[in-house]
């Protein structure tokens, strides 16, 4: 792995030989040094460092100053150096998007702890940032679908476009539609289940996980250490993951709106790990499945015949 590359800033021309030489002798490459904010606005846009070490209090423009600028043109890690009594700068810095601290003067064996721990935290940031930014485009193209759904009879289509921006968002390899009709469940529409277990699933309605977030408005889940959860509910993912280890569903409806509809059901995410999923994917699939429920109640007004011939239509059959 190459070498990270370091663009240090401060006024002190002693303060930047230090730095310098305690950088590269712990394997850091420095491709430059400020004595300024002005100086390291340039210089960022020049040489794209991996990570910033920048004081604080310097002149003509200061590293708060300096970080917010450069943070508004192309993000990177800013580690802020910074004195003990310097708290007030410390909250401006934090306000700018600070990723780490150093305390003048810098010791060596704090450098690459501050760096890697400030570069880890930028990536955690940055993926953040592109999840969020990702659920977002996902729900505004199921809000779309919802609209082309209105106009086209093609609804497994729609269905299907819908589904793909569920598995995008929710980073998983599995999801399929449930709907209820009678005293059965099936699986009405799927991407990533196994096509010969998503045909000849057809279970009773009872104590499953489907039909616990069909009945109750709200989602459920379950792991497959959960045996009273998993009991009535096993779907088979393709090979090679072999039966889903984990899943959540999240109803097509509340349960005050459950009788405006003329359908029940879920939508239900999987995926081989046994492991939980967190309470903001579920809030995520929460919000898709409601996304879907606005199509699907256009459909029952404006492609009334389309969407009782796909409603009643059951795959497996």
């Amino acid at each position: 792995m190459s070498a990270r590359r370091v663009l240090l800033v401060d006024d002190e021309e002693m303060v930047r030989l230090s730095l310098r030489d305690m950088l590269e002798l712990a394997g850091y490459e420095v491709v430059g040094d400020a004595a300024n904010g002005e100086e390291a606005v340039g210089l960022a846009k020049a040489v794209r460092p991996d990570i910033i070490l920048m004081d604080i209090n310097m002149p003509r423009k200061d590293g708060v100053q300096a970080a917010q600028e450069i943070m508004a043109s192309f993000p990177l890690p800013i580690v802020f150096l910074t004195a003990y009594s310097d708290s007030r700068n410390v909250s401006r810095a934090s306000a700018a998007g600070a990723f780490g601290y150093l305390v003048k003067p810098c010791r060596q064996a704090d450098l690459a702890p501050a760096i890697e721990t400030a570069l880890a935290r930028f990536r955690e940031a940055r993926a953040q940032q592109q999840d969020a930014e990702h659920v977002r485009w996902a729900l505004e193209t199921i809000r779309r679908l919802s609209r082309e759904i209105t106009t086209n009879p093609d609804i497994d289509g729609v269905v299907g476009l819908a589904l793909r921006c569920v598995l995008s968002a929710m980073k998983v390899p599995a999801v399929a539609l449930f709907l209820a009709r009678r005293d059965h469940l099936f699986i009405r529409a799927h991407l990533g289940v196994d096509d010969a277990g998503a045909s000849a699933f057809c279970v009773p309605l009872g104590e499953t996980l489907f039909w616990r977030a069909i009945v109750t408005g709200q989602p459920a889940a379950f792991t497959g250490s959960d045996e009273k959860s998993h009991r009535g509910t096993p779907v088979a993912l393709p090979p090679p993951f072999g039966w889903a280890g984990s899943a959540v569903a999240a109803p097509l409806h509340d349960t005050e709106a459950r009788g405006q509809a003329d359908f029940r059901g879920c939508l239900a995410v999987f995926r081989p790990e046994e492991v939980a999923f967190p309470a903001a994917q579920i809030s995520i699939l929460q919000a898709l499945a409601s996304e879907l429920v606005v199509a699907f109640q256009m459909a029952q007004t404006r492609q009334a015949l389309a969407w009782r011939l796909w409603r009643n239509t059951d795959p497996g059959a």
